[in-house]
């Protein structure tokens, strides 16, 4: 357990990124900024939702291409907090694809956005050498994770939030905060958010078939990050 101050050494991490630029961009028809919407359904819709997911994302093009590798290393992050259900599911889905290494707040940060904590110090709780619970945003958790582990990622991943952030939702929502910070700092990024139903958490079932699809269709990209809801 250590105090983090996060204010000068967020303006060191920000001056020392080499990531490219992008362009925040707004459909009035759906209302998504800066991201597509990989939309799949479970259940009955399951297959008919898929196929729209993918016309979707086929409509985009990637030009940063990024391949699957199973040594990559993975930043997992959250905005429900350390203890979620759903970024415990979610990390079982990744072990596959690489080396998880989770920070996540130390308690629930729905509706952080894009914030972080500036002027004062937070507290960094460490769990092991790859696990940390951070007293802060999910933004900051992304800063200290990069500051800390140095930029060692090949992707990073928010969620699984519990609830859809789609539409408007996406510029409160702290799941979506932390992917925005990873794009800043050069790091492709993927968020998963479930329904909220008694049967959430479905992202075990459907979210290696999700992952190979992004992989092997070559989605990945350090210009917009892509916003999984299910």
């Amino acid at each position: 357990e250590k105090t983090y101050f996060d204010y000068s050494d967020y303006i060191k991490a920000f001056n020392d990124t080499k990531a490219s630029s992008f362009v925040i961009s707004a459909s009035s028809a759906v209302g998504v900024v800066g991201c597509i919407a990989l939309i799949v359904s479970s259940k009955k819709t399951y297959e008919k939702n898929k196929a729209k997911a993918i016309t979707l994302s086929k409509v985009f093009e990637c030009k940063n291409n990024l391949l699957y590798s199973k040594s990559m290393k993975i930043l997992l992050v959250n905005d429900d907090g350390f203890d979620a259900v759903g970024i415990k599911e979610l990390r079982k889905v990744l072990e596959e694809y690489g080396e998880i290494y989770t920070v996540a707040p130390h308690v629930g940060m729905s509706g952080a956005g894009c914030g972080l904590t500036t002027f004062k110090p937070y507290k960094v709780h460490k769990v092991d050498d790859k696990n940390f619970r951070v007293e802060g945003t999910p933004v900051d958790c992304v800063i200290f994770a990069v500051s800390h582990f140095g930029k060692i990622f090949d992707l990073v991943v928010s969620g699984s939030n519990h609830g859809f952030n789609l539409s408007h939702d996406i510029m409160y929502s702290g799941t979506c905060g932390g992917a925005y910070q990873a794009l800043m700092q050069g790091f492709p990024a993927i968020t998963f958010s479930e329904d909220r139903k008694p049967t959430a958490w479905e992202v075990k079932k459907w979210g290696k078939e999700v992952m190979d699809y992004i992989f092997k269709n070559n989605l990945l990209s350090k210009d917009y990050f892509l916003n999984v809801n299910s």
